[in-house]
């Protein structure tokens, strides 16, 4: 299971700051303690009116890892400490996701450091069942409308206890090329609260089998 989580950059960093930081010294502590299977980082490209958040991560942990237990260990605690450094930790908030992918392509050279688009939709009112398969059938009818789609993926959102996650599902889009904003989205999409580009910085299997040192209990 593939968890998101919603970052925000302390009040006296800036963006870029926020990113270097993260980049350079909370990535790799974090996957020095932690047996990740996938870590991705997205961080928004440009102030959204009513977004207050500055990165979208995404991570699975290799088979068989218990991550409830691993909230009360070391590793935990060394994040922890090092996430009051550059970020605001009471606005941590995480989701699990259910992902499908849409549209895939072939994989390029660039694919580990990418601009992308996130879209961001909220179920309001539907139900479950209802809100997936509106979003399907409008994600499909605009994977035919945008040229050069190169990948595309949905992640269905199911917050954590106690986590105030603002929206309910995430599209991903990658294009070979980048408009200031992705074609297609001027119809009718169902619960779409926000349209947003992001830098993305995925780590690779070798980066993170490499990097990995041990997980403190």
């Amino acid at each position: 299971m593939k968890a998101i989580s919603l970052l925000t950059r302390r009040a006296d960093l800036s963006r870029d700051a926020f990113r270097h930081y993260y980049e350079e010294i909370h990535s790799p502590l974090a996957i020095a303690h932690f047996p990740y299977r996938q870590y991705t980082r997205n961080h928004l490209v440009d102030e959204v009116g009513g977004l207050d958040f500055d990165c979208i991560s995404e991570f699975q942990m290799q088979r068989g890892f218990d991550i409830r237990q691993a909230m009360q260990s070391r590793s935990r605690a060394l994040m922890r400490d090092d996430e009051r450094k550059f970020m605001r930790p009471e606005r941590i908030r995480v989701a699990m996701s259910e992902e499908s992918v849409m549209v895939e392509g072939a994989k390029t050279e660039d694919a580990l450091s990418q601009l992308r688009y996130a879209l961001l939709f909220s179920r309001a009112g539907r139900s479950q069942t209802e809100f997936r398969r509106e979003v399907e059938a409008w994600a499909r009818s605009l994977s035919r409308d945008i040229r050069g789609l190169r990948r595309m993926s949905l992640d269905l959102l199911s917050p954590v206890v106690g986590s105030d996650f603002p929206f309910d599902a995430l599209l991903w889009l990658q294009l070979d090329q980048h408009p200031e904003r992705p074609p297609g989205l001027t119809g009718p999409a169902p619960g779409l609260l926000a349209a947003v580009q992001v830098h993305t910085h995925s780590s690779s299997a070798q980066q993170l089998k490499q990097g990995f040192v041990a997980f403190l209990p």
